[in-house]
């Protein structure tokens, strides 16, 4: 347990799994996004589909995966741009492709989507100890990144379900 105690980010990651398993709150289980812990939940979650759903389509460029959010299967391309969440919708995981992109006004009309051009590292570095929920990471986005406009940020946050202001 020491040589975990002495590396942060494998504390971090063992808090992130001990709150994901044993939740607090009334929830039960897996959480439901008004438990205390849910914030950290959330973040670590949503970071992972996005994470994991990118590498799958550099891996995998026709690959396809079942979204709850689409009903059923849908290719990782479309699922990176359309998904907005991820098993629940308190896991907003079409936050970080968003900002991502370029303005994106597609078929299923993203008007709410103005701004972008963030690398995944760029989205990797705003996380921190201090984010241990979604708005805390907006607020690190707006900090670290003041090129990007507050408001349209504002708006692809608030679109995924996660209202700051």
């Amino acid at each position: 347990m020491q040589a975990i105690l002495d590396e942060p980010d494998k504390l971090i990651g063992l808090t992130l799994l001990q709150l994901t398993l044993f939740p607090n709150g009334n929830c039960g289980g897996y959480g439901c996004g008004t438990g205390a812990d849910d914030g950290n939940i959330a973040d670590g979650e949503s970071w992972g589909e996005f994470i994991g759903t990118n590498h799958a389509l550099r891996n995998h460029p026709n690959g396809q995966k079942e979204s709850v959010w689409a009903g059923g299967f849908i290719r990782f391309d479309g699922a990176l741009e359309r998904e907005m969440w991820f098993f629940n919708n308190w896991i907003p995981t079409g936050v970080y492709n968003d900002l991502m992109d370029i303005a994106n006004n597609d078929s299923i009309d993203n008007v709410w989507d103005r701004t972008g051009g963030l690398t995944i590292q760029q989205l990797y570095q705003a996380f921190g100890p201090d984010v241990d929920f979604m708005c805390n990471y907006f607020t690190r986005i707006i900090t670290l990144y003041p090129f990007l406009n507050f408001n349209d940020v504002n708006d692809i946050f608030v679109e995924h379900g996660v209202g700051c202001l």
